[in-house]
């Protein structure tokens, strides 16, 4: 039942992790036939164990075993033995200085208050330290030093002095400091809640100039002033000079049918005039 462990192959900073995967491996069928034998417990673990690094010590443990007898030697000792040599073997010697170091070193990132509290604990084991005591505490404080507002909620009175006291303040003021943060993100006023600036349209991005309320008005022949006579002006072509169309779409019919009378009639006029101071010569 279960999975194999993996193959060791000498690495010394894994040999605990092995260990512990062929202790779970064989725990867990403790009642099948065959693993309740020492030797083969044995055997087994030595299947894993792999690699030019660690070939050598495989063959002698294997010669040893085979120089056992399988009815009166095959008792616990066989597999204290075996697990006695892999340590003195492969045992990792400066994993407890190390450990220590990352002890030193490790620092609580908000708002991971469980794995922090987990690579803690993981790493005083490891360094030897005793979970609880003061030089525990003083490390566990020491992981705050970045979010100062943590720590003075943590050490705030009444002041606690075990550890699990303030493992537990820890985790609660870190869930409080979560819980106003998410307050004032969602709240009226804050940052987040800014509704979108629209987008002007690219016509619009520039300011308009601003226009010259003094600049020079122009005339033409309609808006003209009297102190302009004798003064040569443009003429005004507008709309609004023009005679209105009448319904059939035309421009001014009868201004024009009324201008051509009014000048027929000047003409007649004058020719009239003409003929009144004409006097044609006498005949003789």
């Amino acid at each position: 039942m279960g999975m194999l462990p993996r193959i060791f192959e000498g690495e010394r900073e894994k040999a605990d992790s092995f260990m512990n995967e062929l202790l779970g491996y064989l725990l867990l069928n403790v009642n099948v036939a065959g693993f309740e034998s020492p030797i083969r417990q044995v055997a087994l673990a030595l299947t894993l164990i792999k690699g030019p690094c660690v070939d050598q010590w495989v063959r002698n443990m294997t010669t040893w075993l085979r120089g056992l007898d399988p009815v009166n030697n095959n008792v616990p000792r066989v597999w204290d033995y075996f697990t006695e040599t892999f340590e003195q073997q492969f045992s990792d010697s400066t994993r407890t200085q190390r450990s220590r170091q990352q002890l030193e070193k490790l620092r609580f990132k908000f708002p991971d208050i469980d794995q922090y509290i987990t690579d803690f604990e993981d790493l005083a084991n490891l360094s030897g330290y005793t979970v609880g005591n003061d030089e525990t505490i003083n490390l566990f404080l020491k992981g705050f030093e970045g979010t100062r507002d943590l720590l003075n909620g943590i050490l705030a009175p009444p002041l606690l002095t075990t550890y699990y006291e303030l493992k537990n303040r820890a985790i609660n003021v870190t869930k409080s400091r979560q819980l106003i943060n998410a307050i004032q993100r969602n709240s009226p006023g804050g940052f987040n809640n800014f509704p979108p600036r629209p987008n002007r349209p690219f016509f619009q991005r520039q300011n308009p100039l601003p226009q010259n309320q003094y600049s020079q008005r122009q005339y033409n022949s309609t808006n003209a002033s009297r102190w302009l006579n004798n003064t040569p002006v443009p003429m005004d072509t507008s709309a609004r000079s023009r005679a209105p169309p009448n319904r059939r779409g035309q421009w001014g019919r009868n201004n024009q049918r009324a201008q051509g009378n009014a000048a027929q009639a000047d003409y007649g006029t004058q020719e009239d005039s003409f003929q009144d101071q004409y006097t044609p010569p006498q005949r003789a």
